[in-house]
Order: structure tokens, then C-alpha cells, then sequence
């Protein structure tokens, strides 16, 4: 169904949603399937959303301000779009802890302190670490694991002064946060 007819608007401005429930049920499927083929999202996140964007509808409806062109299209709209958002909040939660990466690596019985999801993190961290740039690599391993200062940092690596080691350092930080963000949305797609 590509449009609501005026009879099935009236009944939802006045308290009936059969009709949304036809509506919910035609569209479920092909939602799930275009959605899938767009991001890999789990099906199961877009059935949930897919019932958020069905109550958008609804509200939209009750309030006089859905336009009544393509039902399907606004579903597969809004979907999308909370899946995206949802998503991007996820993945923006990451935070890379570099003092439980050093304990973490550092002890030779496992850590008990750390719960599930914060040694996933940081075997994430351990993975994404080769994958920097080998200076990066350097100064991260100096600073955060052999705990030197930037001063020191910076007369063993021939940095020009202390705010370019400080600058260096930061944006390895970066570029290893990054990397690990990527490889948590190949985890979580």
C-alpha cells in the first residue's frame, strides 16, 4: 500500500489503527530486507526501530502532519535513520582506557576487575595497535607503556621541540581511537 485513503485516516485520527496494522505488515519485510542489503544491520535492530518509525507514522497521522504521498518510503525513511543514529551513538560511547590496556598487557593472570565488554575493548585496542603507523606505534609504547615524559619522548625520537611531541602524541591517540571504532562497527554491523 502506497497511500492511506481518506477512510483509513479517519480511522486512525479517531483511535482506530487497524489500518496502521496492514500497513505494518505489508511494509516489515521489505524494510528489513533493503535495510539489510544497505548496512548489514541485525535483524532484529530493525525490526525494533522499524516499530519506532511505525509509531512516528501514527503520531504523524494523529496530528494532521504525514503527507499522504508514499507510506513505504517514510517508513524505510525514518527506519533507516534511527538505525543510523543508533549507531553512530554506539559507536561514539568508545573510549580507550590506555592505563587498563597497560594492565591488562602487563599481568600475567587474567583481570578480574575488567568486565566483558572492557576486555573486548582492549583486546580491540591490541589489535588496532600494529595497524598504526610505525612512529606511532614508538611514541604510544613510550609514553603510555615505559611511562617516558614528552621530553624525553622527544630527545630519543629528534622531535623539533616539546609542543610537536605533544601534538604527535595526540594525534596517534587519535588515529589508534579511530581504529578501534572501525574495527567495533565491523563487530557490531
Amino acid at each position: 500500500m502506497k497511500r492511506f485513503s481518506d477512510d483509513q485516516l479517519k480511522k486512525i485520527r479517531k483511535g482506530d489503527f487497524s489500518p496502521l496494522a496492514d500497513i505494518y505488515h505489508d511494509n516489515l519485510k521489505n524494510c528489513i530486507e533493503e535495510l539489510h542489503k544497505y548496512k548489514k544491520f541485525p535483524l532484529h535492530n530493525v525490526e525494533d526501530v522499524f516499530q519506532d518509525a511505525m509509531f512516528e507514522l501514527q503520531i504523524q497521522v494523529i496530528n494532521g502532519r504525514f503527507i499522504n504521498d508514499n507510506v513505504p518510503g517514510f517508513l524505510l525513511t525514518v527506519t533507516k535513520n534511527k538505525l543510523i543514529n543508533r549507531h553512530n551513538k554506539d559507536t561514539r560511547n568508545i573510549s580507550l582506557d590506555v592505563k587498563k590496556v597497560e594492565l591488562y598487557l602487563y599481568n600475567k593472570e587474567r583481570n578480574n576487575d575488567l568486565s566483558p565488554e572492557q576486555e573486548r575493548k582492549i583486546k580491540m585496542a591490541l589489535i588496532a595497535l600494529p595497524k598504526l603507523p610505525e612512529h606511532c606505534q614508538i611514541l604510544l609504547q613510550k609514553f603510555y607503556i615505559e611511562e617516558k615524559t614528552l621530553t624525553q619522548i622527544m630527545n630519543e625520537m629528534g622531535y623539533r621541540d616539546y609542543n610537536v611531541t605533544k601534538t604527535t602524541k595526540s594525534r596517534c591517540l587519535k588515529k589508534w581511537t579511530n581504529k578501534i571504532k572501525d574495527m567495533f562497527q565491523c563487530f557490531t554491523l
